[in-house]
């Protein structure tokens, strides 16, 4: 038994600051198939583990699907991204089978009057444009670091996305 490939859904409930999480993996549906799934905070402070638990999954339309209730999660937000690792152990007759883990984060998008939020927060999206090569300095060689530099001012003036223009000869 080997896991094909994983897709995690992950839900913010904005109320109760809490998650659900979907998670669906592609394998061949056998007997004795059970999942440990542990959900850990992965670039925050305390990397605690929020959720831990051996279950037999449910099967839809050829996937294992399990869906999990974990009580308190922090939101991802542009300002803070804060991440939670999903890793799915999977055993057959209590042996270890295979194992996969994937990054996720907590998020509920919304539109309202053509309005665009973010965890029920309004959200201006800022953009630049740069064109690679536009400094006469560099010509298009470019060094990484300037790279580097054009990203930092951008990520300092709150830009959230950017349309690259490569020159054409």
């Amino acid at each position: 038994s080997s896991i094909d490939y994983i897709h995690i859904d992950p839900v913010l409930k904005l109320d109760k600051q809490s998650g659900t999480v979907k998670i669906k993996l592609g394998l061949v549906k056998q007997s004795n198939i059970q999942l440990q799934i542990f959900i850990t905070e992965e670039n925050q402070t305390t990397n605690k583990r929020v959720y831990s638990k051996t279950i037999t999954p449910d099967w839809e339309n050829g996937e294992s699907v399990a869906t999990v209730q974990v009580p308190k999660v922090n939101p991802w937000h542009f300002d803070f991204p804060n991440l939670y690792k999903v890793e799915v152990v999977l055993l057959q007759n209590k042996l270890i089978k295979d194992r996969v883990s994937a990054s996720i984060g907590f998020r509920k998008i919304s539109f309202n009057n053509g309005q665009l939020f973010l965890n029920g927060e309004l959200v201006r999206l800022i953009g630049v444009e740069w064109t690679p090569g536009s400094n006469p300095n560099f010509g298009l060689a470019e060094p990484a670091s300037e790279i580097i530099r054009y990203a930092t001012l951008m990520k300092q003036v709150n830009s959230v996305f950017s349309r690259v223009h490569f020159q054409q000869d």
